[in-house]
């Protein structure tokens, strides 16, 4: 981390595919006044991009973007948006509402510059565009997802998503699967592992000592003692009777129905969803963000995906992105005060 003082943590927000909404909701986190007063956003793209998305959103009254060669450069005071040029995209190279190998190399890059940053300590942390997949193996980037990607360039052995909206924190225990391959992944190895790993999580990034877990059932009634189904008997109750000897504070499997009501009033510190849909789909209200837990640098991410269909129009929602940006501000606050 960079010795910043009182002074409010500099972060680094990239474009994301060029060719979806990323760079509007780039400048619109950047121009918001609840976005200043917690960092300093320096955007990391082209500037061309950065200026065709301001006329976009129609932010011309805080004048042109002001193109900084490092973070040391970045002015508190200028009220437009900032940003450092990493690569230059030309109208004729890039594609809008859809994919390409022009989008997709430049999102890389883009990505690629604000790690450098992030690990010599030049900004606090790092806030992702989102990207398509497909975009960046076009332009010979062959990775399964950005956070793949981001445990490359940072040599981090492994990573660990959370998904934070509202008050919930939320650990999946299968992502991007079939349902099918999913319910063969709820094992009591793996559902140990994963509250391992966010019990570390809460504790370390969070600053959050001796945090409340609690994990979800997966059958109706979570199995109603064996009549609909034999997981949370076999796999997931004794996984959870191990952690507790272990010294982790755990609940469940609590009822899925219930739970994330539960996880709405604050009852946990962190949670554990059994498969993607049922852990996404109670965040999606909060405009969630995640955050990649084991990387040597703070990085977070918008929630959702490129939205190529309203790419250019103006119209896309920014919230996710700004809550991203207040995830890495508390987690780089929490970290400070560890530190």
């Amino acid at each position: 981390m960079s010795e910043r003082g009182s002074r409010p943590p500099r972060l680094a927000i990239t474009l994301g595919d060029t060719g979806g909404i990323g760079p509007e909701i780039a400048v619109k986190a950047a121009i918001s006044p609840d976005v200043r007063e917690v960092c300093e956003p320096l955007l990391v793209g082209s500037a061309g991009v950065v200026h065709e998305a301001i006329e976009q959103v129609g932010a011309r009254s805080g004048g042109d973007p002001r193109v900084v060669e490092h973070p040391r450069e970045f002015d508190a005071d200028f009220r437009s948006v900032q940003v450092l040029e990493t690569y230059t995209l030309g109208p004729e190279e890039r594609t809008t509402g859809g994919l390409s190998a022009a989008n997709g190399r430049a999102a890389a890059e883009d990505t690629r510059r604000a790690v450098e940053l992030a690990l010599s300590g030049a900004v606090d942390a790092v806030v992702s565009g989102p990207v398509n997949k497909q975009g960046l193996q076009m332009a010979g980037y062959d990775y399964p997802g950005q956070t793949e990607f981001f445990q490359d360039l940072t040599g981090a052995e492994s990573t660990f998503t959370l998904l934070v909206g509202g008050p919930m924190r939320v650990a999946l225990l299968s992502t991007h699967v079939s349902l099918r391959e999913a319910l063969e992944l709820v094992t009591r190895q793996r559902v140990a592992d994963v509250v391992a790993k966010l019990n570390a999580a809460l504790t370390e990034a969070f600053g959050i000592e001796e945090p409340h877990i609690g994990v979800a059932g997966l059958n109706p009634h979570s199995g109603d003692n064996g009549l609909m189904g034999r997981e949370e008997i076999e796999d997931i109750g004794p996984a959870l009777q191990g952690a507790r000897k272990a010294g982790i504070d755990v609940s469940g499997p609590v009822p899925a129905d219930a739970f994330f009501l539960q996880g709405e009033a604050g009852r946990y510190d962190g949670m554990v969803a059994l498969y993607h849909d049922q852990g996404v789909i109670p965040l999606k209200r909060h405009s969630y963000a995640t955050f990649a837990y084991g990387l040597p640098i703070i990085r977070t991410t918008a929630g959702h995906g490129t939205a190529y269909d309203i790419a250019g129009t103006g119209k896309a929602d920014s919230t996710a992105m700004r809550n991203a940006v207040f995830l890495a501000a508390s987690i780089y606050a929490s970290s400070r005060r560890e530190g």
